[in-house]
């Protein structure tokens, strides 16, 4: 059976585990078999390419799908055992027979109406930092306005416009994206202008470093769509090392500051059905905390997850296995694998006894890697 993951906060910082796991054994429900779920080109519109089915079906040789197994009660402990065999993949599956989404055939097609922006609040920004373009763009909108019931309430650190600078605008601001410390920041210099908790946002770094290549040339360099393969499987040599370097850094570089944790927020469960919607409570529950008007009826904010996330892309993520795009599913070396686990590896063990969530969310990462990860030329 899979398990709920712990929806993050810094609640637990400095339990230690026994009594962490004490106080949390009755939060972990069993549920059926959930693939790892991780936003679809959302938020872009691209078409799967002609020849997606060899690509795919090359795939499925390669991939474990497996249902996560039971929660790691000891943080460091390897767990060993063969995972099972991946179902016969369907390129041709129709969307609609892989997820169950009636329970939200009640939702309207639209969020609530927007009231008028506030002229004057006391709120501060909460920062929400990611590595290195892994957010899929305009997801933290999506997400934020409409929780909050703000028009504009997710700004980015980097976006100037008249009356706009750094976060900072005429409109009432709730998080503000950013890439620190890939674009180096002095935050704790800022700390009187932004509230005391941030949000991580964070997904697998096999997966993340993918989705950073491919962001970077769709925002910056006109690429459409998924990049050819073997442009991905030339750059990618170069690229994992120094790249999960950054995203370790990304986690780190925060855990480092003066702002304490509010929460993970963990792409994995974001997208995950079950555990979706439980996800945007937790961030609801910390804007309110921050002074926000934000929602707080559970069956409004799960509507909220379900118009937000889009039918389509949770249908598409399902059958992409994590991946944003349709057309290929990225591969690595073996070596790279193996340094995935290694890294991973060295990574709990420097933060073993401070942080459980995030021990607990390294340690499922490996798994994942351990058991997913495509191994190509």
């Amino acid at each position: 059976m899979s398990t709920v993951g712990l929806i993050a906060s810094n609640e637990t910082k400095g339990n230690n585990k026994s009594s962490f796991l004490a106080k949390n054994q009755t939060l972990m429900m069993a549920v059926g078999a959930v693939g790892c779920i991780v936003l679809l080109n959302t938020f872009s519109s691209a078409a799967p390419a002609a020849n997606a089915d060899e690509g795919l079906r090359g795939f499925q040789q390669a991939v474990q799908v497996v249902e996560e197994e039971e929660p790691v009660l000891d943080f460091l402990e390897e767990r060993e055992s063969e995972p099972e065999p991946a179902p016969e993949w369907e390129p041709e599956v129709d969307l609609e027979s892989l997820l169950d989404l009636s329970a939200f055939d009640h939702c309207p097609s639209v969020d609530p109406v927007v009231p008028m922006p506030k002229d004057e609040w006391t709120t501060k920004p909460i920062w929400f930092p990611h590595f290195h373009h892994s957010m899929p763009v305009h997801l933290d909108e999506k997400l934020v306005n409409p929780i909050t019931r703000t028009v504009s309430g997710a700004k980015d650190f980097y976006t100037s416009a008249p009356g706009l600078h750094q976060c900072v605008g005429e409109t009432e601001t709730v998080t503000c994206n950013n890439i620190h410390p890939k674009v180096d920041m002095d935050i704790d210099s800022m700390s009187d202008n932004f509230y005391s908790k941030y949000i991580m946002f964070v997904r697998n770094p096999m997966i993340a470093i993918p989705s950073s290549h491919n962001s970077k040339l769709n925002r910056f360099h006109s690429v459409v769509g998924q990049t050819p393969e073997d442009d991905w499987q030339t750059v990618r040599d170069g690229w994992v090392k120094p790249m999960f370097v950054q995203w370790k850094n990304s986690i780190m570089a925060w855990r480092n500051s003066k702002y304490e944790l509010g929460m993970y927020l963990i792409y994995e469960d974001l997208m995950d059905v079950q555990r979706g919607p439980k996800v945007l409570k937790k961030m609801a529950d910390l804007f309110h905390e921050a002074g926000f008007d934000s929602e707080q009826d559970e069956l409004a904010i799960k509507c909220i997850w379900y118009n937000s996330i889009g039918r389509e892309n949770i249908l598409y993520h399902k059958k992409m296995i994590g991946h944003e795009y349709h057309e290929y599913i990225p591969g690595f070396r073996e070596e790279h694998k193996e340094f995935f686990k290694k890294e991973l590896d060295k990574f709990l063990k420097e933060i073993e006894g401070t942080d459980e969530v995030l021990e607990t969310l390294l340690a499922r990462y490996k798994r994942r890697i351990d058991r997913r990860i495509r191994i190509d030329v």
